[in-house]
């Protein structure tokens, strides 16, 4: 239906003819596709049977090691408890309070104290100051994840250090899998003077890949 303007005689109506449908011709039209549904057991069989065939792709990213070297070590004491400070240049001290299990003679825990310059990734600097821990092997520390049966527990954990006032202190805590811990078991104390503040994390019956009090010098 359209209309149009004609100067000699004005507008004109035009009209089209539309064909009439078949109000079943929609049902006709289903009943000639055939159906190609499956039974769902069969369904699960071939996507089992697919993947077996092809393997699940693993994404691979990489992965930057933080230099310990630079950091005060001092090898933590296995199978009963014990109290220890560790120093880094005698200008910040870290104090940590434990019990820790001995079921893996080739595992270990180092405390650590740093105080000074970090790099990120080879790009630039920033201040920090660190009281932690991190589990070791005999290849090294803080660099595989241990896959074991058993695993090493700290029954109790307390790490305590004095900051300076110019910090944001952040607990860093990752479990023995890696992945971040229960932080129901976490907790996190402060006070602040004038010539700092002590800053306290403490933990219980915690299997750790990693624990420490990360501050970034502002």
């Amino acid at each position: 239906l359209n209309n149009t303007y004609y100067e000699t005689s004005g507008s004109n109506m035009f009209t089209a003819r539309v064909p009439k449908l078949d109000r079943n011709w929609n049902s006709k039209q289903q009943k000639t596709i055939p159906k190609t549904e499956k039974e769902p057991n069969k369904l699960a069989q071939e996507y089992q049977n697919t993947a077996k065939i092809q393997p699940m792709k693993m994404r691979t990213h990489p992965m930057i090691y933080e230099d310990l070297s630079i950091y005060s070590h001092l090898l933590m004491t296995k199978g009963q408890p014990d109290v220890q400070t560790l120093c880094y240049n005698d200008t910040f001290c870290c104090h940590a309070s434990y019990s820790l299990t001995n079921l893996l003679p080739h595992i270990s825990y180092h405390l650590l104290a740093y105080k000074g310059e970090r790099g990120l990734a080879g790009e630039y600097t920033i201040d920090i100051e660190l009281c932690g821990l991190v589990l070791c092997r005999e290849d090294g520390c803080g660099t595989e994840l241990v896959v074991e049966e058993e695993e090493e527990s700290f029954e109790f954990l307390e790490l305590s250090a004095n900051y300076s006032n110019n910090t944001i202190v952040i607990p860093s805590v990752l479990s023995w899998s890696g992945q971040l811990p229960d932080w129901d078991k976490v907790e996190v104390y402060s006070a602040e003077w004038v010539q700092g503040k002590e800053v306290i994390m403490s933990l219980e019956h915690s299997a750790l890949f990693s624990a420490a009090l990360y501050a970034r010098v502002m």
